[in-house]
């Protein structure tokens, strides 16, 4: 399935994104304003997946000189395998693609796609894949994310509420963004902060 910011989203439940997924990660460019600014979008293939994603959205939050600065992806397509009779282990596998174009982050958009940043010409995709995990606490989307051809180890805790076919996810998870070379030469985090949060909110439906 496949997620853009259309009037309906069709996606899948990327608990993944992180997604991420998500994968926010922070830039220390200049201050944001509340205006996106225009960017292309990488062309991402439509995928098969078991869940459609009906509304959501991948964000992350970066601190700025003191300050959070808010963003999100616009685009991006996951295929997703969930059996929600499992109660502990291994319940399915997610694989998502985020189109990096599709950031928006106010004013220095632009900026977070250069070279010292996301280099979104030469990496235009980031890519999560993940076993999601039962466990006592919920779920784990447990896997890999790559962005800019690093590719580091992820662990997306995440709680499900199930009313029927439609399910209801939330989650969050901490990444570094030095661990994929995103604005190595910021090296004070008095001006940006190492630490970025990804924060993942979706309602999804089972396919038939």
């Amino acid at each position: 399935q496949h997620h853009s910011a259309a009037p309906v989203i069709t996606a899948t439940v990327v608990w993944v994104a992180a997604i991420a997924v998500g994968l926010g990660l922070g830039l220390g460019l200049g201050q944001q304003s509340d205006q996106p600014a225009p960017t292309e979008t990488a062309a991402l293939e439509d995928v098969a997946s078991d869940w459609q994603v009906q509304d959501g959205t991948i964000a992350l939050e970066v601190t700025q000189f003191g300050s959070v600065v808010a963003g999100s992806f616009a685009d991006w397509t996951s295929a997703i395998t969930f059996d929600d009779t499992v109660q502990s282990g291994k319940a399915g596998d997610v694989t998502t693609t985020v189109a990096i174009p599709s950031l928006s982050l106010g004013s220095v958009t632009d900026q977070a796609m250069g070279a010292d940043f996301f280099n979104s010409e030469a990496f235009p995709t980031a890519t999560f894949q993940a076993d999601i995990n039962a466990t006592a606490d919920g779920y784990v989307a447990a896997g890999s994310l790559t962005i800019k051809d690093q590719t580091m180890p992820v662990d997306l805790p995440f709680t499900l509420t199930l009313q029927g076919d439609t399910a209801r996810m939330t989650g969050s998870t901490t990444l570094d963004r030095r661990n994929f070379g995103i604005g190595d030469t910021v090296t004070d985090e008095s001006s940006l902060a190492f630490s970025v949060t990804v924060n993942i909110d979706l309602t999804a439906t089972r396919g038939q």
